[in-house]
């Protein structure tokens, strides 16, 4: 019985001797911080340069009858143009300040037209615009943000092209806008994709009055009488625009 025990006891320690040298000679696998698998920080990331793009797709909150009727089905509507709406393109510049600030400009192009759509005549509303703003980033997790921005809307280029259907009294005209200055805001969801991208979708907000430059009728300059200037003059040429866009962080 003694000689069992004895036994017994000698395993035990043998094996305990080989769990141990196996433990001595374990290296542990590093392992990859969470942080790191759920994705970049590098939208937070101070003293980046960021380069994007984004498409617009716009609503005007006022609207400008220009006295043409579309004829639809023996049925006529008045044709009417939002000048804050249409669609658009613009690029964007920007440096992240800190991990919530980053300021920016964006440089675009807007273009809305007339509704309902004519066939043989052109409604349009054109302009370039800049906007500086401030961003405010607000982090969900490692890869998602919701940015609120607040800044200054400038618009230059801003036309009024109306070529009238025949029959019309006035076939084809043009109306020129003064630059203006305004106010712009959004609110975006922001998405990071891979080390240096991101997608976002947004609403942009901008608010500007339109003001009266000049009057070409028929390649001859004029001016608006008091009916002419209380349809076309000093309209709210501000809007509401669904964004889709992408940045680069480098």
């Amino acid at each position: 019985m003694y000689k069992k025990r004895n036994f017994a006891a000698l395993a035990l320690l043998f094996f305990s001797s080989q769990i141990q040298a196996q433990d001595d000679n374990y290296v542990p696998t590093p392992v990859k911080p969470v942080e790191s698998l759920l994705g970049p920080k590098t939208a937070g990331i101070p003293g980046k340069g960021i380069l994007g793009f984004q498409v617009l797709l716009g609503a005007s909150y006022d609207n400008i009858k220009p006295g043409i009727q579309a004829v639809k089905d023996k049925d006529t509507s008045d044709v009417t143009i939002g000048p804050g709406g249409g669609t658009g393109i613009d690029i964007y510049a920007g440096k992240q300040l800190n991990k919530i600030f980053r300021f920016g400009l964006n440089a675009g192009f807007m273009i809305a037209r007339g509704a309902p759509p004519l066939k043989d005549a052109t409604v349009r509303y054109t302009r370039f615009y800049v906007t500086p703003v401030l961003n405010a980033g607000i982090k969900l997790n490692a890869e998602s943000y919701i940015n609120i921005g607040l800044g200054g809307y400038a618009s230059f280029g801003n036309s009024l092209f109306i070529k009238a259907p025949a029959g019309q009294p006035i076939t084809k005209f043009e109306i020129t806008y003064k630059p203006n200055i305004g106010v712009v805001s959004h609110i975006q969801y922001e998405n990071l994709v891979g080390e240096n991208f991101s997608v976002f979708i947004g609403l942009r907000f901008h608010w500007v009055n339109l003001e009266v430059n000049e009057v070409t009728v028929g390649g001859v300059k004029g001016s608006l009488n008091p009916a002419g200037a209380a349809i076309f003059n000093n309209k709210n040429g501000g809007g509401v625009a669904l964004q889709f866009g992408m940045n680069y962080f480098f």
